[in-house]
C-alpha cells in the first residue's frame, strides 16, 4: 500500500480509504482502517499531513496532546496561524523535498504559550496529483539540554586547555587527523597557528610530527615512541622526557581517550617545558650529593628525626662511633636512642631534647652512650631544630661527637688542678704563717725597746705585715684561690687595727659599706695596705684624747672601675701638709700603691678628712 492508498480526499478533507472501494462495503477494510488509525494515534511523535499552504489535512492524537489543542481546533486552523514559522521553510524548500527527505530543528508553541524545541522530519508525497507534506515532530528538549551541557563542558575544557601552561594535542589515530591542539602546543614546538587547518580537517598528525622532529635531540627514539601510539589497540600510557637540540627538556605524556563504553576516540598528548625545573632539580640533587658526601665522611655522628621522633637519616660514622650500622637505627624511634644512654644521663638528655622542641633553639649536652660491645663512651650532642613554614617543629638534626679522650684529659686536668690547689693553699697557709711569725717577732722586739717612737714604727710595720698576711689567709680559706671576699677581709682588717691601737669601738665607731666584690691578690694586697695606712693614720691623729667619732670605709664598683673612700669626722688633715709630697712613710706608701693600681687619689677636708681613690 502506498501513500495514495492511505490518504484519499473527500469534501476538502482527507479520510483513510481502502484501495478497492468504499469502506462501508467491506467490514475487513473497516477493521484495517481502524487499526491503521490506532497505530498512527499511538505513535510517540506528533504526525501532521498538510498542504504547502499550511492547511492541516490530518494529525494524530499525539499531536493534539503535544500542542494542547483539540483535534477539531487544529483541523480548522492553518498551521502557520499557530505561529509555526519554521513550517514556511517547507514551502520554500519543497523542491528539495522532491529530491529527498528534509530534517531540521524548530520550535513549537503550545496552547499555554510554552515553547518546545522539536526536530521536524518531512517528506513530500503526492496523492491524486496533489503535493502534500507528511511531517513528524520529535520533542528534543532533553537533547537540547544535553547539547547545552555538552557545549558548556566543551567550552570549559577548551578554556582550561587554552589557559593552561601545558601543551595539549589530540589526534584521531584512525584517520591521522589532528582533532585539537592549544596555543601552548604551537608555542612549545615553534609552530604557527594551526586552528584554521584543524577546523577544515586538513591537519594530519604525520605533518605535525615532521615539523617538530628536527627539534628532538634523539630523532630515532622520538619516532620509535610515536609510531606504536598510532594504533587503537595500543592502550599503553607513555611518560618520558625529550631533550631538544636547543637545550630544552620536554616532559611528554600520552594516553588513549575512551568513553565509559570503552569506545576509542583518539589519543591525548600533553607536553610541558620542564627545563627550569630540571635545572632546579639538578641543583638540589648536586647539593644533596655534596651534603651527603660531607655527612657520609664526617667523623661526627649525624642523624635526623622527624616530628614523631622517627630516625630518617643516620650517618655511616655510627659504625665507628658506636659499632652499629645506619640501617639498624633508621626507621626506629628516638626513645631507642635514649635507651642507649647511660642511666645516670637519662634526665639530662631528655631535658635537652625537650628544650630543642619547645624553644626551637639549638641546645647541647654531654652524656654517655652504650657501644655495641657493651662499654660506654662520652659524647657531646648538639640538637638543631627544624621548623615548617608555619614555624612549627617538624624535626631535628643532632650531631654527636666522641669526647671520651677529652673527658679523660679533663679528668687528668681536674686531678692536676686539685693537686695544684692543695699546693697553692699550702703556700698561702705557709706565707700567712711566716708573716704572722714576722709580726710576732716585731711585737716581741718592741717589748724590749723603751723608745716610744721606735716602738710605734715597729707596731706600724707589724700592722702592714698582718694586713698582707690576712690576704693570704682569706685566699687560703676561699673556695676560689684566685679571688677573695673583700667585704669580709675589710671587716677583719679593721677589727685587727682597732685591737692593735686599743680603740674601743663604742668610742670610735667603725662604719663599713662594702658591696660584695671578689678581688684577685694583685688588687687585694695593695688595696688592703692603703686601707691599713689610712685607717691607722685616722686612729692615731684624727681624734684628740677623749673625743668620740667614727671612721667609715666605702668600696664599690663604678663604670668598670673601683671606688674606695676612707673618711673620719676628726680634727681634719693638717693644712700645711701636702700628702702627695709628704715625708711620712705611711702616706708615701699610699701614694705609691695608688700608682701601682693605676688609679688616682683626692683628699677632701670639709668635715674631718675624706680620701677618695679611684682605680
Amino acid at each position: 500500500m502506498n501513500d495514495e492508498d492511505l490518504f484519499k480526499k473527500q469534501q476538502g478533507k482527507f479520510k483513510i480509504h481502502s484501495t478497492t472501494g468504499k469502506i462501508e462495503e467491506n467490514s475487513n477494510l473497516k477493521e484495517e482502517l481502524r487499526l491503521k488509525t490506532s497505530i498512527l494515534d499511538m505513535h510517540v511523535d506528533p504526525i501532521f499531513l498538510h498542504d504547502i499552504k499550511g492547511n492541516c489535512l490530518y494529525l494524530n492524537e499525539t499531536a493534539c496532546k503535544f500542542l494542547g489543542y483539540t483535534k477539531d481546533k487544529l483541523m480548522k486552523t492553518n498551521l502557520y496561524d499557530l505561529n509555526f514559522p519554521e513550517f514556511s521553510k517547507l514551502n520554500l524548500q519543497s523542491e528539495e523535498l522532491v529530491k529527498q527527505e528534509l530534517r531540521f530543528q524548530s520550535t513549537h508553541f503550545k496552547k499555554d504559550k510554552s515553547i518546545i524545541p522539536v526536530e521536524i522530519h518531512s517528506k513530500l508525497i503526492e496523492i491524486k496529483s496533489e503535493k502534500l507534506i507528511l511531517s513528524t515532530a520529535r520533542d528534543i528538549t532533553e537533547l537540547k539540554k544535553t547539547e547545552k551541557n555538552l557545549r558548556w563542558n566543551i567550552n570549559l575544557i577548551r578554556s582550561v586547555a587554552e589557559n593552561s601552561p601545558l601543551a595539549f594535542y589530540v589526534v584521531d589515530n584512525k584517520t591521522d587527523s589532528v582533532l585539537y591542539l592549544n596555543h601552548n602546543f604551537c608555542k612549545l614546538w615553534g609552530l604557527k597557528d594551526l586552528e584554521k587547518e584543524i577546523e577544515e580537517g586538513k591537519l594530519k598528525n604525520k605533518e605535525v610530527i615532521s615539523k617538530i622532529l628536527h627539534l628532538a635531540e634523539d630523532k630515532e627514539y622520538f619516532m620509535e615512541t610515536c609510531a606504536p601510539l598510532h594504533h587503537e589497540e595500543n592502550r599503553s600510557t607513555l611518560e618520558d622526557e625529550i631533550s631538544l637540540t636547543d637545550g630544552r627538556i620536554i616532559r611528554r605524556f600520552s594516553k588513549q581517550i575512551r568513553d565509559k563504553e570503552d569506545l576509542y576516540f583518539g589519543r591525548l598528548f600533553i607536553c610541558e617545558d620542564i627545563s627550569e625545573r630540571k635545572k632546579i632539580e639538578n641543583s638540589i640533587k648536586n647539593r644533596e650529593e655534596h651534603l651527603s658526601l660531607i655527612t657520609d665522611n664526617m667523623l661526627d655522628l649525624m642523624f635526623q628525626v622527624n616530628s614523631e621522633g622517627i630516625f630518617e637519616y643516620v650517618s655511616p660514622s655510627i659504625k665507628d662511633l658506636l659499632g652499629y650500622e645506619s640501617e639498624d637505627i633508621i626507621g626506629k624511634r628516638d626513645y631507642e636512642f635514649i635507651g642507649m644512654t647511660h642511666p645516670d644521663d637519662f634526665e639530662i638528655l631528655i631535658d635537652t631534647i625537650q628544650l630543642v622542641i619547645q624553644t626551637l633553639k639549638p641546645n647541647r649536652t654531654q652524656h654517655r652512650l652504650k657501644h655495641a660491645d657493651g662499654h660506654y663512651i662520652w659524647v657531646e650532642t648538639v640538637g638543631n631544630p627544624l621548623s615548617n613554614n608555619k614555624g612549627e617543629f617538624s624535626g631535628a638534626v643532632y650531631i654527636t661527637r666522641d669526647i671520651t679522650e677529652l673527658k679523660k684529659v679533663e679528668t687528668q686536668l681536674k686531678s692536676s688542678l686539685e693537686e695544684k690547689e692543695v699546693l697553692l693553699r699550702e703556700i698561702h697557709h705557709r706565707v700567712k704563717n711566716n708573716m704572722q711569725i714576722i709580726s710576732s717577732l716585731l711585737n716581741l722586739q718592741s717589748r724590749y725597746l723603751n723608745d716610744e717612737k721606735t716602738v710605734n714604727v715597729l707596731n706600724e710595720s707589724r700592722n702592714r705585715v698582718r694586713s698582707m698576711a690576712m690576704v693570704h689567709e682569706e685566699l687560703y680559706r676561699s673556695r676560689d684561690l684566685s679571688k677573695i671576699d673583700f667585704a669580709d677581709y675589710i671587716q677583719r682588717l679593721l677589727s685587727g687595727l682597732f685591737n692593735s691601737y686599743g680603740i674601743d669601738k663604742n668610742f670610735i665607731k667603725p662604719e663599713i659599706n662594702v658591696e660584695d666584690v671578689l678581688l684577685n691578690i694583685d688588687i687585694a694586697v695593695p688595696c688592703g695596705l692603703i686601707i691599713n695606712e689610712l685607717v691607722s693614720n685616722s686612729l692615731k691623729h684624727a681624734f684628740v684624747q677623749g673625743q668620740k667619732g667614727k671612721i667609715s670605709i666605702k668600696f664599690h664598683p663604678q663604670d668598670e672601675k673601683y671606688v674606695l673612700k676612707v673618711a673620719d669626722d676628726g680634727i681634719g688633715f693638717p693644712e700645711n701638709i701636702d700628702f702627695n709630697n709628704t715625708k711620712t712613710l705611711g702616706l708615701q706608701l699610699v701614694t705609691t700603691l695608688v700608682k701601682q693600681l693605676a688609679g688616682s687619689i683626692n683628699i677632701y677636708k670639709d668635715t674631718g678628712t675624706l680620701f677618695k681613690i679611684v682605680f
